[in-house]
């Protein structure tokens, strides 16, 4: 885990969000914890590598960090609070909806039964927290080796960030967010 924090910090620079050599793929840095802060989100897919983050919406908490990541299903106001782990900064992979690549996705998950209309319904929050999985981690690690390079990125990105939206849609509480 360390070398990809070490990864992360090269790719992020700057403070903030960091594009990448994949577009819809985004690093973010904050250096510095934030109290709670009202911001809108955009629709995606975040994974908090490193640091703790809590938003608060509709009077409900939701924790992600690397053990778990935060699903959008579509653009929200909410408030957000950054929290530090041993004052390391906090960083993350954002990850865009692609929603040509979902609809595809979905369609294949429905020809082959995976999906029925309770679990399209099962969440109509439009954000939820899911737990990591080692499968799910050893994409991200694929993902985030490829970045540092722009023919990698060019030639494996878009294959890595669909097998993420795969794992994702192919956890059972995940389905939510289709």
């Amino acid at each position: 885990m360390q070398s990809l924090i070490t990864q992360l910090e090269q790719l992020a620079p700057s403070e903030g969000y960091n594009h990448t050599f994949i577009h819809g793929v985004g690093i973010y840095k904050s250096s510095e914890s934030a109290v709670r802060t009202p911001l809108c989100y955009s629709q995606g897919i975040i994974f908090v590598l490193q640091g703790q983050k809590r938003v608060f919406f509709d009077e409900q908490i939701y924790t992600y960090n690397p053990d778990n990541y935060l699903v959008l299903t579509v653009p929200l106001p909410a408030e957000c609070e950054t929290q530090l782990t041993n004052n390391n900064p906090l960083l993350s992979l954002i990850i865009d909806f692609d929603i040509p690549v979902l609809g595809e996705l979905v369609r294949v998950f429905d020809e082959h039964g995976k999906l029925n209309s309770s679990d399209k319904m099962s969440n109509a929050k439009g954000l939820f927290v899911s737990e990591n999985t080692d499968a799910l981690s050893c994409t991200l690690t694929r993902l985030v080796n490829c970045l540092s390079s722009k023919l990698q990125s060019d030639i494996i990105g878009k294959g890595l960030v669909r097998e993420v939206f795969f794992s994702c849609i192919a956890r059972p509480t995940s389905v939510a967010f289709i």
